[in-house]
């Protein structure tokens, strides 16, 4: 199983705006689609999606299919997007269809790729606001593909097969500017065959008053099918024992928030080991 490390942020922002390209998931852009995620299942040959440009103006719009890159020359990809190059004017509905072209793809676990939706202001130059910015902008949205011999796993069954550990190391392991401290890791191993997004993480703990709750910002981590994720937890005197001490941090719990195949948030909880 592959180990990847985080760090557990406390803000997060959607992208970075360019003078020219604004790349983001979707709060910002134009257009919207009908769901913030899309699962292609195999045996269903084709999946839709439905577009509207809720821009006051038209758009000419751009979509393919990458692995992050945002890239339209991507080589790899396992789609056919129809259309792939299309106008819509100001409140617009489209359809959009994916066909799978049969690149060999892993059957025993998901592959997750990107759909971009690249949308440029079709506004005549006679219109042009000079007091106004008109930017392109590039959505991303999630594109699950499952294969057809898959055994279907509801999200309650995927938060139940999660498994958490808290770890401690010495600080020097991960930031050599302060080797005389602990750091407190939390191991999440997701034994499943499907990418889990995981939306908020809470930590519930004993302290002298009770228990507490130490919550992070929401943020959307992805744990990866059949791959553990390590994540450095913000320093606390609560959740990092004694340096003379092997006691592993008083966290009892976790609480989070998984998102399902819907875009929708499902509230979770389990006792830690």
């Amino acid at each position: 199983m592959s180990f990847n490390r985080i760090r557990l942020g406390w803000g997060r922002y959607c992208g970075w705006v360019l003078p020219i390209l604004l790349s983001c998931t979707g709060s910002q852009a134009g257009l919207l689609a009908e769901s913030s995620r899309i699962v292609y299942l195999e045996q269903k040959h084709e999946k839709s999606l439905m577009l509207a440009n809720t821009n006051p103006h038209p758009v000419l719009t751009q979509v393919w299919v990458d692995d992050g890159s945002n890239n339209p020359d991507y080589a790899h990809t396992p789609f056919v997007v129809l259309p792939a190059i299309f106008q819509m004017q100001s409140g617009e509905i489209k359809g959009l269809r994916f066909i799978y072209n049969g690149l060999a793809l892993p059957t025993d676990r998901e592959s997750m790729y990107w759909l971009n939706l690249y949308e440029i202001p079709a506004v005549k130059t006679a219109d042009l606001d000079q007091n106004h910015l008109h930017l392109a902008i590039n959505t991303q949205l999630k594109l699950f593909f499952r294969p057809k011999g898959l055994k279907p796993l509801p999200i309650q069954e995927i938060a139940k097969q999660l498994k958490f550990h808290i770890q401690t190391q010495p600080q020097a392991q991960l930031a050599s500017k302060a080797p005389s401290t602990t750091q407190a890791i939390l191991q999440v191993d997701n034994p499943t065959a499907y990418h889990v997004s995981l939306r908020r993480l809470d930590l519930l703990f004993n302290t002298a008053h009770g228990v507490e709750k130490l919550r992070s910002a929401a943020t959307e981590l992805l744990i990866q099918p059949k791959q553990h994720l390590d994540i450095a937890l913000p320093a606390s005197q609560t959740l990092i024992p004694s340096q003379h001490s092997n006691t592993p941090p008083a966290v009892i719990a976790v609480e989070f928030v998984l998102i399902d195949d819907d875009g929708q948030s499902q509230l979770f909880n389990q006792r830690l080991p």
